[in-house]
């Protein structure tokens, strides 16, 4: 199954992104409770910035876990190897594949150039209709 992403990474993906939403949700909700008359509160002024900044280290934790999750260790560049790496992201690559060939299967190639068809460089007229080019 290396073709497919593992349990362990989409277990990865989906909690970094909880954690993402989560703490960009609670940074919202304080800046929310701040205009809505928190900041008047001098308990509330006292633990704001390091509410905030938690907040936003969570959502920053669950970016770096998302990307972790989608690509591996290796495809994220956390892990420097490129054998890794194209193995990390061989599920991506077989995909980009696949979507190239669904595009290409729609295309209609009938009326393209065979490579026995092309002018010569040297040519000057057409091979179809013998034109001056």
């Amino acid at each position: 199954m290396p073709d497919q992403i593992s349990t362990r990474r989409k277990v990865l993906y989906y909690g970094g992104g909880l954690l993402m939403v989560a703490g960009i949700g609670t940074f919202i909700f304080h800046i929310a409770w701040g205009v809505l008359g928190g900041f008047e509160n001098p308990e509330f002024k006292e633990r704001i910035s390091a509410v905030m900044f938690t907040s936003l280290a969570i959502g920053a934790v669950g970016e770096l876990l998302k990307k972790i999750g989608a690509r591996g260790l290796a495809g994220s560049g956390l892990i420097l190897n490129p054998d890794r790496a194209r193995k990390d992201l061989k599920p991506y690559s077989k995909m980009a594949g696949g979507m190239l060939e669904d595009a290409l299967e729609n295309r209609d190639l009938s009326q393209s150039v065979s490579p026995g068809e092309t002018n010569e460089e040297d040519s000057n007229s057409c091979h179809e209709c013998d034109k001056p080019i």
